[in-house]
């Protein structure tokens, strides 16, 4: 055997993918496949047991995982002892970042490692799910190091070292009853709406855990101004509505408002006149007419109770898919969902997206591919597939039936999938709830007896 081949059995023992751990050592998945194949020949042991989902370590792997790390690192030392002077460090470190630090000036301190250690190869990375996602990457392996902002006691798992520890601000209007206070108790602003970042960063992180041990929350009644996926929650009321605190907010009206292919922007008085001589004449060519209808009939469909009745459909069914999956053995991004999107992460299978999306198709479910945060594949291939549940609602697919939906994925995705089988449940799904004939849409917007119109 070689240290080539120690390399990539350490790497896919770490990572449990072989993709990322070609990506790792710096090689094609190929290489690494059959140089495990090549070891595993040699040592006469299955060091993996592998499927279409998952990659894990078989007892002997883990046995002989000790020894193949003890080789490299002895292997190392020769090559560090003949290229450099003993007290240098070689290597590799992976760090996580918040793109947003003020505490620490990374940049200064991580220039200085570098100075200091030319010879380890340093990898940064930020999260855009925050200290959550950064937190996770280490417990998966995916991090050697984070930097993050988080309660003392939200990682007993891990090892820790206070970097920096500093007072939050709160930023009043001038005219607020605390505005001239030099100090004021977070649970004396807990009747004040809060706009603070997503769940998962640091920040609201503290805030949140220090609330809970007091058994008190808050209402935050904005994280991100962006509406383009989830305008018909946000009308009826089921997400937070970025309008009050934005100048300007724009969306679709063909996604969760189920109307025409079109799009809206909504602004402040100051700002109408502009935008509205930027979109006619300068952008818009000739109005069509028709989809104008559409959206004014949209609009007035959003306005009524039923809309908010079919909006909270959605969100129950995004929640019941999100249970299914996850314990099915999926991951999803950020763990779950505040809207009708969820997202599978494939990273710890042998899925691609693409491959996933395909799969799912051929079992009666459509799908699509999707990156992930930080992907190594490109987005062709993809390293995620994206589901919603509003369209399915509309037609009348209760939480029973997404319970029905989520197995199916999950069992599409698993070994020795039967498609044909899988293909039967989906069509037994969509025909206890048909399209055509007498169609009309989420059950609440059926027309009764007394109105034929």
């Amino acid at each position: 055997m070689d240290v080539r081949q120690l390399e990539f059995f350490v790497a896919v023992a770490d990572e449990l993918n072989f993709t990322r751990a070609a990506q790792r050592v710096q090689a094609v998945q190929s290489t690494v496949s059959a140089g495990i194949r090549a070891l595993e020949r040699e040592l006469r042991v299955d060091l993996f047991d592998r499927s279409t989902r998952h990659v894990t370590l078989t007892d002997a792997g883990t046995a002989l995982l000790v020894e193949a790390r003890a080789a490299i690192d002895a292997a190392d030392r020769m090559r560090a002892y003949a290229e450099a002077p003993p007290e240098q460090l070689r290597g590799r470190v992976r760090v996580g970042l918040l793109t947003n630090m003020q505490a620490l000036d990374a940049p200064a301190v991580l220039g200085e490692f570098r100075r200091r250690h030319p010879l380890v190869d340093m990898r940064l990375r930020f999260s855009p799910s925050g200290s959550v996602g950064l937190i996770e990457d280490i417990r998966r392996g995916r991090l050697d190091i984070a930097f993050a902002g988080h309660p003392e006691d939200s990682a007993p798992d891990l090892e820790t070292t206070q970097v920096a520890e500093f007072p939050f601000v709160a930023i009043v209007p001038r005219d607020h009853r605390v505005a001239e206070a030099k100090s004021v108790a977070l649970l004396s602003l807990l009747d004040e709406p809060f706009i603070d970042g997503p769940p998962g960063f640091g920040n609201r992180r503290v805030v949140d855990a220090a609330l809970r041990r007091t058994g008190h929350t808050r209402q935050v009644s904005t994280e991100i101004p962006d509406l383009a996926l989830a305008p018909g929650l946000v009308a009826a009321g089921l997400h937070p509505n970025p309008v009050e605190h934005c100048d300007v907010v724009t969306s679709t009206t063909h996604k969760t408002l189920a109307g025409p292919r079109s799009g809206f922007v909504l602004s402040r008085e100051e700002h109408a006149q502009a935008i509205d001589r930027a979109v006619f004449p300068g952008l818009q060519g000739g109005p069509l007419e028709h989809v104008i209808a559409a959206k004014a009939t949209c609009f007035k469909i959003a306005a009524s109770d039923e809309f908010r009745a079919y909006q909270s459909q959605i969100r129950t069914n995004a929640d019941v898919l999100t249970e299914t999956l996850l314990g099915g053995g999926l991951d999803l991004l950020t763990g779950g969902t505040d809207t009708h999107l969820l997202q599978i992460d494939l990273r710890s299978t042998e899925w691609t997206g693409k491959d996933a999306e395909e799969r799912l198709h051929a079992v009666g479910l459509t799908t699509n591919r999707n990156t992930v945060p930080f992907d190594e594949r490109p987005p062709t291939i993809a390293s995620g597939v994206r589901v919603g549940t509003q369209a399915a609602t509309i037609r009348g697919f209760d939480e029973e039936d997404f319970r029905e939906v989520g197995r199916i994925v999950v069992d599409a995705l698993g070994d020795d999938a039967d498609l044909g089988a899988l293909r039967t449940r989906s069509r037994a799904l969509c025909d206890r709830r048909p399209l055509y004939p007498g169609f009309r849409g989420y059950p609440t917007y059926v027309v009764g007896e007394k109105d034929s119109s």
